[in-house]
C-alpha cells in the first residue's frame, strides 16, 4: 500500500516539475512575440577580417524569416563561439531589439538576452543563408 502512495506522489512531484520547467522556458514568449511582429526594418552589422559591412533589410518576408528564430528557445547542445555580427531590430526608426549571431561552418546561431534571461536558436537553413547574402554585400 505504501508503495501504491509512493509512486503517486513521484509521479505527481515529476509532473509538476515538468509543467513548471517548460512555463519557465517560456516565461517571456508574449513579450518576444510583440517585439517582433513591431519590426519594419532590420539593421545586419557582420564583422569582417578588417572592416565591419552594414545592410538593411526592409522586405517584410525576409524580415520574418530573421525574427522567427526569436522563439524563447533556449537550446542547450549550441555551444558557445565567437559573434559573426549583430542585428538591430526597428520599429519606425527606433531600434527595439538587438541580437548577436554567428554563422561559420562550425556554429549556426542567434543569441539575445530578454529579462537578464540568455536566449540560443539554431539558425534555419533559410536564415543562414539570408545572413550570408546580406554579410557579403550581394544585396
Amino acid at each position: 500500500m505504501k508503495s501504491k502512495y509512493l509512486v503517486i506522489l513521484i509521479t505527481s512531484l515529476l509532473l509538476t516539475y515538468l509543467v513548471s520547467c517548460k512555463q519557465a522556458s517560456y516565461k517571456n514568449k508574449d513579450l518576444l512575440e510583440s517585439l517582433t511582429k513591431k519590426v519594419d526594418e532590420i539593421e545586419i552589422f557582420y564583422y569582417g577580417k578588417t572592416d565591419t559591412l552594414k545592410n538593411f533589410i526592409i522586405d517584410k518576408g525576409q524580415i520574418k524569416i530573421i525574427t522567427d528564430l526569436i522563439n524563447g528557445k533556449i537550446e542547450n547542445e549550441i555551444k558557445e563561439c565567437n559573434p559573426d555580427g549583430h542585428i538591430l531590430y526597428f520599429q519606425k526608426n527606433k531600434i527595439i531589439f538587438e541580437t548577436t549571431f554567428s554563422n561559420g561552418n562550425n556554429c549556426k546561431q542567434l543569441n539575445y538576452f530578454i529579462s537578464h534571461q540568455h536566449y540560443n536558436t539554431k539558425l534555419t537553413y533559410r536564415a543562414g543563408m539570408l545572413l550570408n547574402e546580406y554579410s557579403y554585400g550581394k544585396n
